[in-house]
């Protein structure tokens, strides 16, 4: 599940890098950042401080994918601003930090739950 996450993420930072037109899009509905923004808080909210919403199968997954489309809408309106072979350079090295610390996780006999 993560990593259709990561990857809705990289498709939106990935869209605007490579579409020319996306920015224009973008540009045009900036209102649709705040209406994403006030769904994005509704929905942490809902998965943060009701368990019965967290834990009951299809509708966190639902909220979850919501989630991860919000988040990928709005990180795109902030990488606008940015050179495209940064941002394609950020999003390779997130997917190769996050891929070998996952690696390591399940490899090594390290506790570190007590952090938590």
């Amino acid at each position: 599940l993560l990593a259709i996450m990561f990857s809705i993420v990289a498709i939106f930072n990935l869209a605007v890098a490579f579409i020319p037109n996306y920015e224009v899009i973008l540009n045009d509905y900036v209102w649709l950042l705040g209406i994403a923004m006030a769904l994005y808080f509704i929905i942490m909210y809902a998965l943060g401080c009701f368990r019965c919403v967290a834990r009951s199968f299809p509708i966190n997954v639902i909220l979850l994918m919501i989630f991860a489309l919000l988040t990928g809408f709005i990180i795109s309106f902030v990488i606008m601003a940015y050179e495209p072979s940064v941002v394609v350079f950020a999003t390779v090295l997130t997917a190769i930090i996050t891929i070998a610390l996952s690696i390591y996780a399940c490899c090594t006999s390290t506790d570190f739950t007590f952090c938590v």
